[in-house]
């Protein structure tokens, strides 16, 4: 008859991943790998900047950031016509705009930009380390191999 019976222990799930997916040098190689794409995208945006080649989007957010900094809590977008919480209501930038206090560089706009977007895939990158560790059917190479795909597709991709 025990072997009919469902007990509660059998049911739990079992912490399955191996060490190596628990290792804190895993964690650093994750921070390393976006610390390196964060780099990387500001230099970008330097570049960017310094060669005037920033796009009409950019320049929507930079001219009411640039105003919401110069105290014009309600900026008018002269490039779209409309107020701008009408067509991107990104919250978001009025706490940002202290920092257009100090500097009116783009740069700083875009390098804002680029750490958040980091930030996100640096948080997704651990939330599917999360998951891969928790999948108790799965082998340690297989979680590896989902871990290495999912951060590729974080890290090579800009417009995350």
């Amino acid at each position: 008859m025990r072997d009919t019976e469902t007990t509660y222990e059998s049911l739990s799930v079992p912490a399955t991943s191996s060490s190596l997916l628990r290792d804190r040098r895993l964690y650093l190689f994750i921070i390393a790998v976006f610390a390196i794409k964060a780099a990387a995208m500001i230099g970008f945006s330097y570049y960017e900047v310094r060669r005037a080649a920033l796009t009409m989007d950019f320049g929507i957010f930079y001219q009411a950031w640039s105003l919401i900094s110069h105290g014009k809590l309600n900026p008018f977008s002269t490039m779209i016509s409309l107020p701008f919480y009408e067509d991107h209501f990104a919250i978001a930038l009025w706490p940002m705009a202290i920092l257009g206090m100090l500097t009116q560089s783009p740069l700083v706009l875009k390098a804002i930009q680029d750490l958040l977007n980091v930030g996100a895939d640096l948080l997704a990158a651990f939330w599917t380390l999360d998951i891969v560790r928790g999948w108790p059917s799965l082998s340690t190479r297989a979680a590896l191999a989902l871990l290495v795909a999912a951060m590729l597709s974080l890290a090579l991709n800009p417009w995350t």
